[in-house]
């Protein structure tokens, strides 16, 4: 958990766009550029690096939301027989849930922030099709303003809509 924490997401994504086939290469016995960084899919890779650095974000989220939980929730639950799937369903779960809203609306924002970096691999985002009607008229100030506030506003939007729904269930605290 600590190594993804610990390594800037723009040198993941580089390293499994551009290295990691040269080491598949290596471990096939194939030194030459059979498997070049250009015959990967980059939206693949986009996915994958997002996938392994933002799911130990998540897993951290979550983990801290179940310890938050009351121990003696867990020993009502014992107390009274409830089998292991239905507290956990019924008791433990709805309570996380509400406990891991806040950091789980800042980890879904950082994410969409980081979508950023995948231009720099051919990912032809919103920061891409920015700079790329830029290079075409030559108003990088104008189309990277207009990506500033499509950002502003997806982030926006789901801090709201996240904030809205955390009220919303605070009443079962």
């Amino acid at each position: 958990m600590s190594f993804s924490r610990s390594v800037p997401n723009l040198a993941v994504l580089y390293f499994l766009y551009f290295a990691f086939p040269y080491f598949v290469g290596a471990l096939r016995g194939d030194y030459s550029i059979a498997l070049g960084a250009n015959k990967l899919n980059p939206n693949l890779v986009a996915i994958i690096t997002f996938t392994i650095t933002f799911s130990v974000y998540f897993a951290e989220v979550f983990r801290s939301a179940y310890y938050s939980v009351d121990k003696g929730q867990f020993e009502a639950a014992w107390s009274i027989g409830l089998p292991t799937r239905t507290y956990l369903r019924r008791i433990i779960f709805p309570q996380a849930t509400i406990q891991a809203l806040p950091n789980y609306t800042s980890v879904v924002i950082d994410l969409i922030k980081d979508t950023s970096l995948v231009y720099t691999i051919s990912v032809m985002d919103i920061m891409g099709k920015a700079t790329f009607v830029a290079a075409r008229g030559f108003h990088y100030i104008d189309a990277y303003l207009i990506a500033f506030v499509i950002y502003l506003i997806i982030c926006f939007t789901i801090s709201k809509s996240l904030r809205y729904l955390e009220v919303k269930l605070s009443c079962y605290r």
